[in-house]
């Protein structure tokens, strides 16, 4: 019974402290930017407002003059945006602070069970490093304050692997184990709902259930695989139907083909990886050209082939999932990223879900280590706990100095509510308005916004853009034009048409400038 409480003591301490960390440096990067939002985060909240309205998941496009201006959402599923709305039905928050608030709560709650599956595999104190170098990783920092739904994936996704993991170590009887199961196999759904890439999650957790076949009774095997069926049927069971209902597949993109070939998709995705691990660009730039390479990769899964053969009972470890979704996921993303054109290539926030395995694998190979070169026992666990604080120190620095870079070298738009409540007022329901950050206007005004970068017209000339841009002031369909970055139009980041207006914004005759605060420029068509 004393043991007991002074491991429950020791954990609630570790906890607090971890949680403790993360806060005070998220706190840090939030009063030194505030929330974060983009494009994206813009087409999550509109879904929330659409569902609170009762009008289904409806988004806006924001590239085009189409008159078309509402669809539903389909190449996100929509479990970001209930999450969203079920925060703005039960208090008062604005919904882009809302979709703020669940990303923050999102990244807490990944952490508390990042720890306890720490704990599965290292001592308490390598876990509290384990789980602090995890949680102070600047891609996790950058996706707690930003409206996105990548830390509410990762929270599910780190819950359901803790549920499996302690299905197979539950004492406690079948019914237990079954029960883990069950809600590990929801949480793999309600996964999947808010990020299409949970696939690769239900893929690793029901090839690990079917590999107990290998050491388990058939019936206990088949009895965990209904258990966790059931649970995954009552996550992911209505959005697949609904699909497939009104789509014909589980997952209706409408997305172009990629122009990203799969050798540079892979090499992206290492480098990308051993960059965010070791902080050290250049070293992970060369080595992923050299581990890209077809010879390269045929080795490493030659050599994971001999190791699974020669040491088949590892199935049976809970590490060989980890593993196992690991490799899924890169594979999904690097698929998926190959297949569809998504507009960005690679980046750190599409591994948030697998980087936390990372930091439980450097802490058991530092106990391996410190056991290999003959390390008394009682010093394998602080030096093993003192290398992962040392990169987590590391990564905290190189956090630092891009933040304070950025902060010194970017102009940030300011919001200007003025000029949000004008164009709300003025703006009808069917017209839109070009912006250049077209995302705020349809965050924090919830007007038709479009992104000013191009028009309609491929390749048009600055006079057919005009032209373009005119007809559609002439047929109602067009409000006005916000120019948010004045300066950076006037240099011609947005074309030589809006630079022209920028540098003159009397210099076409059918724009009328209503407002200019220093930063954005207002202007309303008046054409005949």
């Amino acid at each position: 019974m004393k043991a007991f409480a002074r491991n429950t003591c020791l954990t609630v301490v570790l906890l607090a402290g971890l949680l403790a960390a993360w806060g005070q440096e998220q706190a840090a990067d939030l009063r030194l930017f505030g929330p974060a939002y983009t494009p994206d985060s813009a087409s999550y909240v509109e879904c929330a407002r659409s569902l609170l309205a009762g009008e289904g998941c409806q988004m806006r496009y924001y590239t085009s003059l189409k008159p078309r201006l509402w669809h539903e959402m389909t190449i996100w599923p929509p479990g970001f945006s209930l999450a969203i709305a079920g925060v703005l039905s039960v208090g008062a928050n604005p919904a882009p602070q809302a979709g703020w608030l669940v990303a923050l709560a999102s990244t807490a709650i990944a952490l508390v069970a990042i720890f306890f599956i720490a704990r599965l595999f290292l001592p308490p104190l390598l876990a509290f490093a384990a789980s602090l170098g995890a949680g102070l990783m600047p891609a996790l920092l950058e996706a707690g304050k930003t409206c996105l739904s990548d830390t509410l994936y990762l929270a599910l996704v780190a819950w359901s692997v803790l549920c499996l993991l302690k299905s197979a170590q539950t004492a406690k009887g079948r019914v237990f184990a079954l029960s883990w199961l069950a809600v590990a196999g929801c949480l793999s759904g309600l996964a999947w709902s808010v990020r299409y890439a949970g696939l690769a999650l239900i893929t690793a957790m029901a090839c690990f259930l079917l590999a107990s076949l290998c050491w388990a009774p058939r019936r206990d095997t088949f009895l965990r695989c209904g258990a966790w069926l059931a649970g995954l049927a009552l996550g992911a069971g209505p959005l697949a139907l609904h699909n497939i209902v009104n789509y014909g597949r589980l997952a209706p993109y409408g997305l172009p083909p990629s122009t990203v070939a799969l050798s540079e998709n892979l090499r992206t995705t290492i480098a990308v990886i051993l960059g965010d691990l070791t902080t050290w660009t250049t070293g992970a730039n060369h080595a992923a050209v050299f581990l890209s390479h077809p010879l390269a990769l045929m080795g490493l899964l030659g050599l994971g082939l001999l190791l699974l053969v020669r040491h088949r009972r590892a199935i049976a470890h809970p590490g060989f999932f980890l593993a196992l979704f690991f490799g899924l996921h890169a594979a999904v993303v690097v698929l998926a990223r190959t297949t569809y054109q998504w507009g960005e290539l690679i980046n750190s926030r599409h591994f948030l879900p697998v980087y936390w395995m990372l930091w439980l694998g450097l802490g058991t190979l530092g106990l391996a280590l410190g056991k290999r070169i003959g390390l008394a026992s009682p010093a394998r666990l602080p030096v093993a706990a003192a290398g992962l604080l040392l990169l987590t120190g590391l990564q905290w620095r190189s956090h630092r100095a891009a933040m304070q870079e950025f902060r010194l070298t970017s102009r940030t738009v300011q919001d200007d509510p003025a000029l949000y409540d004008l164009v709300r007022l003025e703006v009808k329901p069917q017209q839109l308005v070009y912006a250049t950050n077209a995302y705020l206007l349809r965050l924090f005004a919830d007007v038709n916004a479009r992104m000013l970068y191009r028009s309609d017209v491929p390749d048009a000339t600055p006079l057919e853009e005009e032209a373009t841009l005119r007809a559609a002031a002439a047929s109602d369909l067009l409000w006005g034009f916000v120019i948010h970055d004045v300066r950076g139009a006037q240099e011609g980041k947005y074309g030589p048409w809006l630079q022209r207006v920028a540098l003159n914004p009397h210099a076409v005759p059918w724009l009328e400038p209503l407002a200019f605060d220093g930063t954005a420029l207002l202007l309303r068509c008046k054409v005949p």
